[in-house]
């Protein structure tokens, strides 16, 4: 630029490749006489998504048709920055016909989770039709495109 007072903003986009702490400097010449060194600095951290007390089943047991029972568990961020997780089954259509619904969460819906913050997630099983022991995994979309499993469910239903 030219012009007196105009300003010139320049994106920086900070994509970090692994774990560790990056420190870059920029040099800018203005006008071709005066140079200015800009240090960028910044920190590839980990995720640390958790289920609270390392859950990793869901076990609802055997119940009787037309029972029901409601579990749940805590995802919990114990990262440094917020962290945005979509929950959902492996197969939504199984999930559905083995009378599972979720109450306190919508399929695939993003829910963002400050550091510390938990997200509290209720499951229902609710059978109508006699269902065999079964095993079925909820996964978690970690910012839009890291797909890692949440949880196992396991239940069956008799009568």
């Amino acid at each position: 630029y030219n012009s007196k007072n105009d300003l010139l903003e320049i994106p920086i986009i900070f994509t970090p490749r692994e774990i560790l702490k990056y420190k870059e400097v920029v040099n800018f010449k203005f006008n071709g006489i005066y140079d200015q060194e800009v240090e960028i600095v910044g920190e590839g951290i980990p995720l640390k998504l958790e289920v609270e007390d390392n859950l990793q089943v869901l076990n609802f047991g055997i119940i009787q048709l037309g029972q029901n029972k409601k579990l749940d568990f805590n995802l919990v961020n114990k990262g440094k920055v917020k962290v945005e997780v979509i929950i959902f089954p492996e197969n939504k259509n199984n999930f559905i016909k083995r009378c599972l619904q979720f109450l306190s969460i919508d399929i695939n819906k993003p829910y963002c989770l400050e550091p510390k913050q938990a997200l509290k997630i209720d499951v229902l099983f609710n059978p109508n039709i006699r269902i065999p022991q079964f095993t079925e995994d909820l996964n978690m979309k970690i910012n839009g495109n890291d797909t890692r499993r949440l949880i196992s469910i396991s239940a069956a239903s008799y009568g």
